[in-house]
């Protein structure tokens, strides 16, 4: 009897081992004995000040990821896309889900071949419902209001996990401040409206193992207005008065095209140009200050999203 309890235990401790090798949830026993390895990440988001996504997340986040087909080098044409969730708590996990409701998990795994790389890479888009995604081009539509953030595309194998996917800003942030002294104040009055022209608002994203390229699709342009009180208007003022609204812009080139209308002449607007010296870079705050005198002149400052910027200044006969 006391021979038979002994294999019995022998025999439970065998199964046990068994089990634990065999376990999804070990990844280094599924390297060794060839099993699937779940794709794990995590993600960060470049620092950011007024923006509809912050660097430290207050809520879960909806992003996209797409998939390559596994292979040595990436073929993103062969991409499929893939709905996801960051977690809003440290470290920033992502979740893949079956659907854009995000109810159904959805776990990615790792080839089986522990030497062929998978390929990710991931984008935030506000309104979903308004793009369209064809391999690693994905094509939308802005109204300033978007933050459209990407990572660029990062491999991994069960050997060699992923490295945390960073996303980053990939619009422009305009701030306008209106400035003026006494004379100034009296002769413009209030102003009713302040708009940007000559913007592409349909665009089209790039996603590849290189950065992300994002490029206007097409060559219609918009109109994005930063201000638009007709009835009570906003006062030109000694310190400057910044306008609250901060929209998130696409713009190539080194001058931004602004028309800006009194309220006592709501009809004829006052065209005015700035320049940004490097041009309008992804990721950055542009404050551009109106300085109302005999006529309106703009200079520039490039300031927060990252803190880096080039300098310009602009003016209007």
């Amino acid at each position: 009897m006391k021979t038979l309890v002994l294999s019995m235990i022998s025999i439970a401790a065998t199964i046990a081992a068994m089990t634990a090798c065999t376990s999804e949830g070990d990844p280094i026993d599924n390297i060794d004995n060839g099993q699937p390895v779940e794709i794990q990440l995590n993600a960060g988001i470049v620092a950011t000040t007024k923006a509809a996504v912050p660097s430290t997340l207050t809520a879960d986040l909806d992003v996209m990821f797409i998939r390559a087909t596994d292979a040595a080098s990436a073929d993103w044409t062969t991409a499929t896309p893939l709905f996801a969730k960051i977690a809003k708590d440290s470290p920033n996990g992502i979740t893949f889900y079956t659907t854009n409701d995000r109810d159904i998990k959805s776990k990615q795994y790792y080839n089986t071949s522990e030497t062929l790389p998978s390929w990710l890479a991931g984008y935030y888009i506000d309104n979903l419902e308004n793009t369209s995604t064809d391999k690693n081009k994905i094509k939308f539509t802005i109204t300033g209001n978007e933050d459209i953030l990407a990572t660029k595309g990062l491999s991994g194998t069960k050997k060699v996990a992923f490295q945390s996917f960073t996303f980053n800003h990939l619009l422009s942030q305009v701030e306008i401040t209106l400035k003026g002294d006494a004379a100034a104040q009296a002769n413009y009055g209030e102003i009713s409206k302040v708009e940007l022209t000559n913007l592409a608002t349909g665009l089209e994203l790039t996603l590849s193992e290189n950065a992300p390229v994002i490029a206007a699709n097409g060559s219609e342009t918009s109109t994005i207005e930063i201000f638009n009180n007709t009835s009570t208007g906003v006062n030109i003022t000694a310190d400057g008065n910044t306008l609250t609204n901060i929209p998130m812009i696409y713009k190539t080139g080194t001058t931004l095209n602004l028309n800006v209308y009194l309220k006592n002449d709501q009809s004829t607007p006052i065209p005015v140009t700035a320049t940004i010296t490097d041009g309008l870079e992804s990721g950055k705050k542009h404050a551009i200050t109106l300085n109302f005198k005999e006529k309106i002149t703009a200079t520039a400052s490039i300031t927060a999203w990252d803190e880096n910027g080039h300098t310009g200044s602009g003016e209007v006969d």
